[in-house]
């Protein structure tokens, strides 16, 4: 009995010393190719401040953050946009204004409802040929962390909060330029990518201010937790250099942060956004009201600094497609009805010119030309650019 006993023992020693080698030889296997990487810096997850491999392997914590290369595609725009609900048509406007001055290549990264993704694959797919050839898009499902995943779906407005997971979520993706449904551009989008150049090693995301007038401001007045600055941050138009969110477990501190304030938030995302950078305020790049233009800015006052430089128009409240604020609407109608392809300052500018027309007696229809004058001075520097070039290629066969 003795001895069969002894057996039995040996056995089971031997098979866990067998399941030992067997469970160190797969994960030698599984990590053996660390050694292959090049010159690219890989972030490692798994912890709150995730260590860096870098070729020799040697370890850096995050704190030594601003000795790290973050790469940039500098040829590539990354637009994200999330919509539920009414918001196609909208939001097809909004991507139509994206590729109007935009000459670089850009990339759609559109998160919708499951019922909105063939209305978008077959939208997109009857543009003009000479811009799909430079547009790549992806139709992404809602996704939200298992944990209070109803809550995360109702916070503020329907899916609004998905904009906080897309680090996750676009994990394969650098920077991204996210904008609520609502915005327009009347810029090209490399001018963001201009942004990404003026940050420094701690920013992780750039947002305009609130407001720039702070005897109007909400934040200042109203709000019963953290935010930025003398008059918080409006989250409708964010670069995010999603790299450096990861390495902030960025995700990890939305959720702490909901379940500290989640009774004392009214604007839902918007305010977990102000309240982690209050805390972290030198990770944020602050830009002035005219990359976020907004009803508040001149409803009263025109009161944003940037006067005369107007990047994106921003409709909240709705003002699409009402008529309180008739002059943003005059200009998302001209948007709507402008045939990509066709002549910019004839079927889009004058179309503006002349929908404001009809709103000069409202206190935005006063600085009416603030709508449209980055555009047409875009255009200009267009004209002047070919002039020059043609004119170049003139003198060097006159040369010759």
């Amino acid at each position: 009995m003795k001895i069969r006993r002894n057996k039995k023992m040996l056995f089971k020693i031997a098979l866990t010393l067998i399941l030992g080698l067997a469970i160190a030889t797969y994960f030698l296997m599984k990590y053996s190719h660390i050694d292959e990487f090049d010159k690219e810096t890989v972030i490692l997850a798994g912890s709150e401040d995730p260590p860096v491999v870098t070729k020799d392997n040697s370890m850096i914590h995050f704190m030594e953050k601003e000795h790290m290369k973050i790469p940039v595609d500098k040829n590539v725009v990354h637009l994200a946009v999330v919509v539920c609900g009414e918001r196609f048509a909208e939001t097809m406007v909004l991507l139509k204004s994206a590729v109007v001055l935009t000459k670089k290549k850009l990339y759609f990264h559109i998160i919708a409802e499951d019922e909105l993704h063939d209305k978008f694959e077959t939208a997109l797919k009857h543009w003009p040929a000479d811009i799909k050839a430079r547009l790549h898009f992806t139709v992404y499902p809602l996704s939200f962390p298992k944990q209070n995943t109803d809550e995360w779906k109702r916070l503020f407005k329907r899916c609004a909060s998905q904009r906080l997971f897309l680090p996750s979520m676009l994990h394969d993706v650098d920077t991204v330029l996210y904008v609520d449904t609502d915005t327009l551009f009347v810029t090209s989008l490399d001018d963001f990518w201009n942004h990404l150049e003026a940050f420094n090693s701690t920013q992780i995301a750039s947002m305009t201010v609130e407001t720039e007038n702070a005897a109007t401001g909400w934040y200042n007045r109203f709000a019963l937790h953290p935010y930025y600055g003398e008059t918080g941050m409006n989250s409708g138009v964010m670069l995010m250099n999603l790299t450096r969110m990861r390495q902030v477990s960025w995700e990890q501190r939305m959720q702490q942060f909901y379940s500290q304030y989640k009774f004392k938030i009214v604007y839902g995302d918007q305010d977990l956004i102000n309240i982690y950078f209050s805390q972290y305020p030198d990770q944020i790049y602050a830009t002035s009201c005219e990359w976020n233009y907004r009803p508040d800015q001149c409803m009263y006052i025109n009161d944003c600094k940037s006067k005369d430089n107007i990047r994106v128009i921003h409709g909240s409240r709705r003002c699409f497609h009402n008529e309180k604020q008739p002059a943003f609407k005059a200009v998302y109608d001209a948007f709507k009805y402008y045939e990509l392809g066709s002549e910019v300052t004839t079927n889009l500018i004058d179309a503006i010119k002349t929908n404001l027309l009809d709103t000069q007696e409202t206190n935005c229809g006063k600085v009416s030309h603030l709508f449209y004058k980055n555009l047409e001075d875009h255009i200009a520097r267009i004209r002047s650019d070919a002039t020059n070039h043609f004119e170049e290629i003139e003198q060097n066969r006159t040369e010759r």
